[in-house]
């Protein structure tokens, strides 16, 4: 095996080993960015932080998921046109090099463009208490279930608990109040009319 093949082997080894890791952490590690170029992933809103080159294209390449699905990509794709002799060594290099810069590249923006839409539509879900929701999932006595709801134009659904009573799928409630993203709901009373 030529030197290249080892450092492709190598790369792929350890993006797939960093990648197994934080999965297996539940995303918990890595979610800062080096040098504070994207924000933090602490529900802090990339607008506000007002870090200079928060959407440069310095901040994706400074990107801890950059480098993690980069070296996936130069490691995955290098190795296997590596391996079949698919290609000259000068060309396989090009080519793993452009492979891990687009994957590093896609995968930073695509978690940075989730992470603002979800901080920019985020509602404040003491705003549901008090207001009318369906539910989507049964709930009952010991039974976790699921409504959804309206707020600021959006559609929320959230897990629901109710004290004693069943309440059957689309049946509409009332949302007395929610901890821990999980509200506590009860029938919508006959008063309120349809």
């Amino acid at each position: 095996m030529q030197a290249m093949g080892l450092v492709y082997l190598a790369s792929l080894v350890v993006g797939l080993g960093v990648l197994v890791v934080q999965v297996a952490l539940g995303g918990r590690t890595g979610s800062h960015d080096f040098g504070h170029a994207g924000g933090h992933a602490h529900g802090h809103d990339l607008a506000k932080t007002g870090h200079a080159g928060d959407d440069g294209p310095l901040a994706v390449v400074l990107s801890f998921r950059f480098w993690i699905f980069a070296l996936l990509a130069f490691g995955l794709s290098g190795s296997l046109l590596d391996h079949f002799d698919l290609a000259e060594p000068a060309a396989i290099a090009m080519i793993a090099g452009g492979a891990g810069i687009a994957s590093g590249a896609f995968a930073a923006l695509v978690v940075r463009a989730v992470a603002r839409s979800s901080a920019s539509s985020s509602v404040n879900l003491s705003e549901a208490v008090g207001r009318e929701a369906r539910v989507l999932v049964a709930c009952g006595s010991g039974r976790t279930g699921q409504v959804r709801l309206a707020l600021r134009g959006q559609s929320v659904d959230l897990l629901a608990v109710t004290s004693d009573e069943s309440i059957a799928r689309g049946e509409p409630v009332l949302i007395e109040d929610v901890r821990d993203g999980v509200a506590q709901i009860c029938r919508r009373p006959r008063e309120l009319g349809d």
